[in-house]
């Protein structure tokens, strides 16, 4: 695991694909929660990620409004050396990194894949999350 690949956020060179959604979630903070939960809900909600992960070397610390978390690639679906990712989708490369920016936002970085999530809330009991996805352009 080691330190935190925490500049691979800031010095990706990438260009927004086109691929921009919005989901309706229940509670902003139930949303949030299940983000920072540290891995736990992974082998559950995300099997095909869970496959492609060494989820032994899942980390998560706090860096003053930041929670961050990260974890390599393991042996199974896909990762590795290929940089192929977890699943069929080649997202994963070597490992990823996760950081919770308080209050709302969220930043994913895996592979030559970079999104965010941002959580807006729509009521007291409900929100919507506006996903974007960001891909390192090809030399």
């Amino acid at each position: 695991a080691g330190k935190p690949r925490t500049a691979e956020l800031t010095t990706c060179t990438a260009q927004r694909s086109k691929t921009c959604w919005r989901a309706s979630v229940p509670h902003s903070q139930v949303f949030v929660d299940n983000y920072c939960d540290g891995g736990y809900h992974v082998p559950h909600a995300h099997p095909g990620l869970a496959a492609g992960v060494d989820m032994s070397t899942y980390r998560s610390e706090l860096c003053g409004t930041i929670s961050l978390q990260t974890v390599a690639a393991g042996g199974g679906a896909g990762a590795g050396s290929s940089g192929a990712g977890s699943g069929s989708d080649g997202r994963l490369g070597v490992g990823a990194v996760y950081a919770f920016c308080y209050p709302t936002l969220m930043v994913n970085r895996y592979g030559p894949w970079m999104d965010t999530n941002t959580v807006v809330p729509t009521g007291p009991a409900s929100c919507r999350v506006v996903f974007d996805y960001y891909l390192v352009r090809e030399k």
